[in-house]
Order: C-alpha cells, then sequence, then structure tokens
C-alpha cells in the first residue's frame, strides 16, 4: 500500500508524490532501496539482533539476510509476540503500523 502523502516514502523505496493537476501518484524511482528509512530501521535492528544473539530466537532462516529477518520476525509477532525481543516489536510496529 502506497502512503498518499506528499513526500513520503512507500516500502519499496519509492518517494510518493501526487500531481498538483491530476492528483496521480508520482514516484520517484532514482531512490536506491537502501537510502530509505525504512531499509536503515530493518538492517540496524538485524545487525543488532546477530550481535546479540537474538536472531536464534526467531529462526535459523532469519539470519539469511535482513528481509528474511524481517518476515521471520513479523510472523512471530503475530503468533508470539511475547517471545521477541523489545527492539525487534518497536522495528515490526514502525515499519508496519
Amino acid at each position: 500500500m502506497y502512503r498518499k502523502i506528499y513526500g513520503e516514502q512507500d516500502a519499496a523505496g519509492y518517494t510518493v508524490k501526487r500531481h498538483w493537476r491530476t492528483g496521480a501518484e508520482l514516484k520517484n524511482p532514482n531512490l536506491k532501496q537502501e537510502d530509505t528509512d525504512t531499509y536503515k530501521l530493518v538492517q540496524d535492528t538485524f545487525n543488532q539482533a546477530v550481535k546479540d544473539g537474538d536472531i536464534y530466537k526467531i529462526s535459523e532462516y532469519a539470519k539469511t539476510d535482513c528481509w528474511e529477518f524481517f518476515s521471520e520476525s513479523f510472523a512471530m509477532y503475530r503468533l508470539e509476540k511475547q517471545n521477541l525481543p523489545d527492539y525487534i516489536v518497536t522495528m515490526i510496529e514502525k515499519v508496519v503500523l
């Protein structure tokens, strides 16, 4: 889902703007995924989970990369939120909500 507020980024890393006359969404495809706030937040949380050893509380597959970490963490958030460290819960809530 794209955010329809001028200048915000969607989950894919595009800057979403509205055309001033038609109201159509305009996306800036030149923005790299690595430059988005969402990517930086997920990557930083992934690095912290690896460093602290919390990655193994989620799954072995979660250590593959930061996006697999996010998807595995989100599944665990939906099923066993109480078993996740607080900083991972905070990351999921910032990204999803």
